[in-house]
């Protein structure tokens, strides 16, 4: 947004002309105008509100500045805290894949195992057993 209201000659394909505090303005940018116009609508409700009980329009709209420039910090806060939430999640479910995987492992390992020593049993007692789910 820092390039909407530069003067300089840029390379772009749209001039937009937007209110704030009852003023036209000329916006040189790339954005789209929808895009641009809700900017100005917002940045203007935020001035008229300030204007609601601020005499002066300087002062109103560096109030607005102030408003605004809050509300982007808070919400690049919450986005912050969010990013690193779900990445906190992300971490716990690929660790939990892993362990999941190494538990696979291991019982495929004790699986094996038990096989095997069904099968010394068999060959010490001479005898064969089908085993169910209940012997276990």
């Amino acid at each position: 947004m820092d390039h909407l209201l530069k003067k300089e000659v840029m390379t772009v394909s749209n001039r937009i002309t937007i209110t704030l505090g009852g003023k036209p303005y000329t916006v040189i940018t790339d954005e789209s105008e929808a895009y641009v116009q809700a900017l100005a609508i917002y940045a203007d409700a935020k001035f008229l509100e300030q204007r609601s009980y601020i005499r002066s329009k300087l002062d109103a709209a560096l109030m607005a500045l102030i408003t605004v420039t809050d509300e982007y910090t808070r919400a690049n806060e919450r986005a912050e805290s969010a990013a690193q939430q779900i990445q906190g999640r992300l971490e716990e479910a690929t660790k939990a894949r892993l362990e999941a995987s190494e538990l696979r492992r291991e019982l495929s390992r004790r699986e094996k195992e038990l096989a095997s020593l069904r099968l010394r049993l068999e060959r010490l007692t001479g005898t064969a057993h089908d085993y169910t789910e209940e012997d276990y």
